[in-house]
């Protein structure tokens, strides 16, 4: 699963412009909106409750958040205003329905599967991601190679490797 140089030159720019020190970042990685329609979502407060835990464990932490819901993005940064970020130029988003970027956005779709990748590799890199059980959680974890330090639902259970 060897990303093209395009894709690691994005990678690339994307760790400097957002200077990323991978082991003190924990993504929290939600995809919602149609994923709705495969499997059971759990709430934004699930996701709250294990980074609260992981915060405690590590002070230094930073929240990645990476979400096609505006919802999710603007609900976590809430609840951590000082220790998170997300790929303001390299995702898109929108407000919770039962649809998907890929099909609102189409003329974007080219450009933005590119950045799609290299964030999906980039969150491979991260200490800690907290995810769902789908198919981009699946290649996070490809690229990864291991469920170390990984807290995932899968239709309403929860998988930790943390703590």
């Amino acid at each position: 699963f060897s990303p093209s140089s395009e894709i690691n030159k994005l990678i690339t720019h994307i760790e400097n412009k957002y200077n990323l020190f991978y082991e003190d970042i924990c993504v929290l990685f939600y995809r919602g909106n149609d994923k709705n329609r495969e499997t059971e979502k759990c709430n934004y407060d699930e996701y709250l409750n294990y980074a609260n835990q992981l915060q405690k464990r590590n002070e230094n932490i930073v929240f990645l958040i990476q979400s096609d819901e505006t919802e999710f993005i603007q609900f976590i940064k809430n609840a951590f205003p000082y220790n998170s970020f997300y790929f303001k130029d390299e995702i898109r988003h929108m407000k919770k329905c039962n649809d998907t970027v890929d099909k609102k956005m189409r003329s974007q779709n080219y450009e933005f599967s590119k950045k799609y990748l290299a964030i999906t590799i980039i969150m491979s890199k991260c200490k800690y991601i907290i995810c769902g059980s789908g198919n981009c959680d699946m290649w996070i974890m490809f690229y990864r190679e291991n469920n170390k330090n990984v807290i995932q639902n899968l239709n309403g259970t929860w998988y930790n490797s943390v703590f």
